[in-house]
């Protein structure tokens, strides 16, 4: 009786211990020396989620030669601009899935919403602008500017690398963009040169007219799908033990154009430039991560 006394006594000393540590301590193995680093209170048990949100800006910067036509208020004729570059500025959230495969690897999924406003201005020549007196055509110099907002339903799937437990990670994979609209936009365009050059109106003949705007414009042709690769890196902040605080900065590059057309090209003379644009993202947001 003794010794049975004596043995369950000292199987009870490693529970005691186990008890007083209690449930908020990650528990370390030779292979897991640290823990559930972002479960503190358990075991490491494989797979873990997290589930959050981000919120934040998304910023954009074109490259590339787009055309945008319109009817020309004044002529009731199609019109047209040209714009080298651009850029835009606007909100970025998102949804998002946190899979750890491991302490250092883990995969995440986004479904988010993004709108911007796209800026584009810039001189352009139109070279039949102008019917000289004697019947021939002749350029003008024509300086347009448009402010359009666009919207894009937005898919990440991104691998995580973690470098530091709780701390900074790299992300890396595929963005896949669905454009939603590109309504909302305020076109404007004047004559440059040469000077006491007009508008014609929609009898062909001159007016007093050097500029004119267009508000609620919808621009068609931009591609509805965009696909680009997308890098980033973030950290996690602890805020309890199952809370985190996620910043994160990313960019992606566009493998696709967002916008690409042939122009006019009458008797070897280029009339229309082609347009072949894209732009690239930045993204700067702060999430919250839950653990489940």
């Amino acid at each position: 009786m003794n010794v049975l006394r004596r043995f369950m006594c000292l199987a009870l000393v490693p529970l005691s211990v186990a008890l007083a540590d209690g449930p908020d301590n990650a528990t370390a193995s030779p292979g897991n020396p640290l823990g559930d680093v972002l479960h503190p209170g358990r075991a490491s048990a494989g797979l873990v989620w997290h589930l959050g949100f981000d919120v934040g800006l998304n910023y954009a910067a074109y490259s590339g030669t787009q055309v945008i036509t319109f009817v020309n208020p004044i002529a009731q004729a199609d019109g047209w601009s040209a714009f080298d570059g651009g850029n835009g500025l606007g909100f970025i959230v998102d949804g998002v899935v946190d899979l750890s495969l491991s302490d250092h690897v883990g995969l995440v999924a986004k479904l988010g919403y993004i709108q911007r406003v796209d800026k584009f201005s810039g001189a352009f020549v139109d070279p039949v602008f102008l019917r000289l007196p004697s019947g021939a055509l002749a350029p003008a110099t024509l300086d347009g500017k448009l402010d359009l907002t666009t919207s894009f339903f937005n898919f990440d799937f991104l691998l995580r690398y973690q470098l530091a437990p709780k701390s900074w990670y790299f992300l890396g994979g595929v963005s896949v963009s669905s454009l939603l609209s590109s309504d909302k936009g305020n076109l404007e365009q004047r004559i440059v040169s040469p000077d006491n050059t007009f508008y014609l109106d929609q009898f062909g003949q001159l007016t007093n007219f050097t500029s004119f705007a267009l508000s609620d414009l919808t621009v068609s042709g931009y591609k509805k799908t965009r696909v680009a690769l997308k890098a980033g890196i973030g950290t996690w902040i602890p805020l309890g033990t199952s809370v985190f605080l996620t910043p994160e900065l990313t960019a992606d590059y566009a493998l696709n154009p967002f916008l690409k057309a042939d122009g006019i090209v009458f008797n070897g003379v280029t009339i229309v430039p082609n347009s072949d644009a894209r732009f690239l993202t930045i993204s700067l947001t702060a999430g919250l991560r839950f653990a489940l």
